[in-house]
């Protein structure tokens, strides 16, 4: 079901599943991941949905309204998270899903049907509306998001493959989907480069 995408029989399994992630996350910072996965698999639904043999713009747009929600949802717990711990994971766990997500959204331009256009277009408008705020808020933060950064997070190190049981008490795959990010180095405000982000909690509902 974790395969499943808008059309399919299981894709309400996979939308439960999802749901579920999102309870068993400990606090505001994974939740926030949680949701930057999910966001994720929208747009790769989106993307798989856009091929020619499969093109539906009612699936489609199914999808790229799954993204916005979860980029929402995701953004709201991560700024939570930020304003009551004062640490700056979660300002650069937004700031590089963006980074990896906003190309994605580019080179689905061409590929969507005309009436797929304008949810596309709101998608895009929210994650350079992230990123802009974002990366204000990391230049505000200034040495505190730069430094003592030793240890990887971010959508990188979202939740992988892992077990989960479905409605009818069935095995299914991970619970969330992965976001990988680029391997280069990561270029903090004033040109300094980015360690690494610290690592990410586990999450026990």
């Amino acid at each position: 079901s974790r395969s499943a995408v808008p059309g399919d029989a299981l894709y309400p399994v996979k939308g439960w599943l999802d749901g579920v992630a999102v309870r068993l996350a400990d606090n505001d910072l994974d939740r926030g991941l949680t949701y930057l996965g999910q966001a994720q698999g929208h747009i790769s639904d989106a993307r798989e949905l856009s091929e020619p043999e499969r093109e539906d713009y009612r699936d489609i747009n199914v999808a790229l309204g799954g993204a916005i929600d979860s980029v929402r949802k995701g953004r709201q717990a991560l700024d939570t998270s930020y304003a009551a711990t004062g640490k700056p994971q979660a300002l650069l766990a937004m700031r590089d899903f963006t980074a990896r997500a906003l190309p994605q959204i580019d080179a689905l331009r061409t590929g969507v049907p005309p009436e797929s256009l304008p949810k596309l277009g709101e998608l895009e408008a929210l994650l350079r509306d992230t990123q802009v705020s974002t990366s204000r808020r990391i230049a505000a933060c200034g040495s505190a998001c730069t430094g003592n950064l030793s240890s990887p997070i971010g959508p990188g190190s979202l939740p992988g493959p892992a077990t989960t049981s479905g409605p009818s008490g069935s095995t299914t795959g991970s619970a969330t989907g992965g976001v990988i990010v680029p391997s280069t180095a990561l270029t903090a405000p004033g040109g300094g480069v980015v360690p690494g982000l610290p690592g990410g909690a586990s999450s026990s509902g």
